[in-house]
């Protein structure tokens, strides 16, 4: 219910209280990152890109932010075989 009606939040809370999964947790954080990507507030887009394992959304957060050292250390911890490498 919380998720079909945009309450983020409130599924994140429910997931870190127990009562979800590890799968939910990192599509709420995404979602989390795209709410603030979209209003431009990229240091709080990269903390929830992070934790969702986001890499290209990291990657679009720390070059707006001119973070070129996170860049590059997010860049080192990309799989091997993710398509953001070719």
């Amino acid at each position: 219910m919380k998720i079909k009606v945009g309450d983020f939040y409130g599924v994140l809370e429910m997931v870190k209280e127990g009562s979800g999964y590890d799968e939910i947790l990192s599509k709420m954080t995404n979602q989390l990152g795209n709410f603030y990507a979209e209003r431009l507030e990229w240091d709080k887009a990269a903390e929830f890109f992070l934790t969702a394992k986001n890499y290209k959304g990291l990657i679009e957060a720390f070059t707006m932010l001119e973070d070129y050292d996170s860049l590059a250390q997010i860049i080192e911890e990309i799989p091997e075989n993710d398509p953001l490498l070719n």
